[in-house]
């Protein structure tokens, strides 16, 4: 299942050297996730403090594994994704079921 995870980093991380740390930790998470292949995409907001992952994964746990430690230092959403294709079929099956049943 892909899973779309928002990560914003806590707007008390001000100091210098905290900030410096969590570059550190982040980079080190980022290039776990690059080298699995989990990671679909991902990138940094340009407008604020955060980043965003398509991840791909099998189980909540692994998911939970994937994005711990960042729930640390950021507040994480987490939204399950489904394909355009998906949904399309489905519209068109509950358009077909709707109208036999006028």
């Amino acid at each position: 299942m892909k899973f779309h995870v928002t990560a914003r980093t806590f707007e008390n991380i001000t100091e210098q050297k905290e900030i410096q740390e969590l570059q550190k930790m982040l980079g080190k998470k980022i290039n776990q996730l690059k080298s699995s292949d989990s990671m679909i995409d991902g990138g940094v907001f340009v407008d604020q403090r955060g980043a965003y992952f398509i991840l791909e994964c099998d189980s909540e746990k692994e998911l939970f594994e994937l994005i711990t430690p960042m729930q640390d230092f950021s507040h994480i959403e987490v939204h399950p994704l489904i394909a355009f294709n998906i949904v399309q079929e489905f519209f068109e099956k509950n358009i077909a079921t709707a109208g036999s049943m006028n």
